[in-house]
């Protein structure tokens, strides 16, 4: 049965295998400084790992990290080239793209 506990109850994970959410892996691994539990779950990461305690995950939150992440990085990425959306990198793109090309790929 799924069981919450606080970081000082740790020792009684000894034996077990933890299961971490999507939430937690993204604050340890992606943080963006939004959430205040980071140091939190870093620390009960470290602890887990230094006790050999097993950390699972299963593939939906596997891949829900990776979706995250990538989103997290692809804002991020716009933000640094004063961008809003994926219609104004494209745009952007295509002014820089010879006339000939555009016509191209603009009939395509």
């Amino acid at each position: 049965m799924p069981e919450r506990i606080q970081i000082h109850e740790i020792n009684k994970l000894a034996g077990r295998t933890v299961f971490f959410d999507a939430n937690v892996f993204l604050d340890i691994f992606w943080p963006t400084g939004r959430n205040s539990n980071t140091v939190l779950y870093s620390r009960l990461y470290k602890n887990c790992i230094q006790q050999q305690i097993p950390v699972a995950i299963d593939f939906i939150v596997l891949s829900e990290v990776i979706n995250r992440a990538f989103r997290i990085e692809y804002t991020k990425y716009l933000e640094e080239k004063g961008l809003t959306s994926m219609s104004e990198l494209c745009q952007a793109h295509l002014k820089s793209i010879p006339y000939f090309f555009k016509s191209l790929i603009l009939r395509v």
